[in-house]
């Protein structure tokens, strides 16, 4: 049985951020792996044996350069591997001057490629973003993300909620705003006022007036503990469309699908912006993709079909379910850590 400590960009009391619980905590601890590993998770590293130390993003929640290199030394000392893992191209400039205020302050950046250097290998979410820290590692491998099918409910609520709805974290309002003029006109042309529901997405109150003039806004905060937020947005009524616009930045190009496994699980029928990002999605089948000048007509088309909407709801669900879920996916990170390791120094004593 392989010995692993995860340091995952996540507090240590928790609750779990979403990165840290789909990219680090929820696969090394499916059951579908764990009766071939044994997992320790938290900011320092244990005592004894082990097989290998897995680190997130910029690592834990307060460490500093300083620290990682510490941490480094003594890995070497240990001779045991380290691999990083990255789900969002953090070696790039964030397209939200407010975001990336904070990861300059935070010097996350030189953390980020300091550990995508000292890696023995990185995974990442898309081929994307394999191309662009490519410079910074040879050995990187894509795991796709994946959820854990035991957040799934059994049944969804029949019932719609919200014409319209957005949700993620508070850095999203330069990726809504080139979309909300085709999205205003298209709910001005409904027969009654629309509902519109923000999740997060921008900390700016003035996001509810975008839509004010066509629409009744609600903002709604997005839960931090993720597994809880994924259980609660399934009981809510879903949203007769979800909405996934990508500004075209050099950041964006690194993201990856999550939202679209997000929406199918809740049952949401989803608008992606038409990029590769988004390969994932059969346009008409299991959401509609759009340019920032479609999603207007894209709206229009959902919440004129009522039957369009059942359909992408249950084939994107099944998707998911059955392609895109640990049970399936687990296994496979596993296997490329056992190809690591393969390749690794034989580790000493502690």
């Amino acid at each position: 049985m392989l010995r692993l400590h995860l340091l995952p960009e996540t507090p240590e009391t928790g609750p779990a951020h979403a990165c840290a619980a789909i990219r680090l905590i929820g696969p090394w601890t499916h059951p579908s792996v764990e009766r071939r590993v044994q997992v320790t998770i938290g900011p320092r590293l244990p005592g004894g044996r082990l097989d290998a130390v897995i680190t997130q993003r910029s690592g834990p929640v307060g460490a500093t350069l300083a620290g990682l290199q510490e941490l480094v030394r003594e890995l070497r000392a240990r001779r045991i591997p380290l691999l990083q893992d990255l789900d969002d191209d953090l070696t790039t400039e964030h397209p939200s001057p407010r975001v990336e205020a904070e990861l300059t302050k935070w010097q996350v950046r030189p953390r980020v490629r300091y550990l995508l250097r000292e890696a023995t290998a990185v995974t990442v979410s898309t081929p994307a973003l394999a191309a662009r820290v490519a410079r910074f590692n040879p050995c990187i491998h894509v795991w796709e993300n994946a959820l854990d099918e035991r957040l799934a409910l059994p049944a969804l609520p029949r019932a719609e909620g919200a014409e319209l709805g957005y949700f993620g974290t508070l850095s999203h309002l330069e990726d809504l705003l080139p979309v909300v003029q085709p999205l205003e006109e298209a709910l001005a042309a409904q027969s009654r006022r629309p509902r519109v529901e923000f999740c997060g997405i921008s900390e700016d109150p003035r996001v509810a007036r975008l839509f004010a003039a066509t629409a009744e806004v609600a903002l709604r905060p997005v839960d931090g503990d993720y597994p809880r937020f994924i259980r609660a947005q399934q009981q809510r009524p879903a949203w007769q469309a979800g909405i996934a616009p990508l500004a075209d930045n050099s950041f964006n190009r690194g993201k990856s699908d999550i939202k679209f496994l997000d929406y199918a699980l809740f049952g949401v029928p989803g608008i992606y912006a038409d990029t590769p990002v988004y390969a994932a999605v059969q346009d008409g089948e299991t959401g509609l993709k759009a340019g920032p000048g479609q999603f207007g007509a894209a709206l229009s088309r959902l919440l004129g079909d009522a039957g369009l909407r059942q359909r992408i709801r249950s084939r994107a669900r099944d998707y998911v379910l059955e392609e895109r879920v640990l049970a399936r996916r687990a296994p496979a990170l596993l296997a490329i850590l056992e190809a690591v390791l393969d390749g690794a120094p034989q580790q000493v004593a502690a």
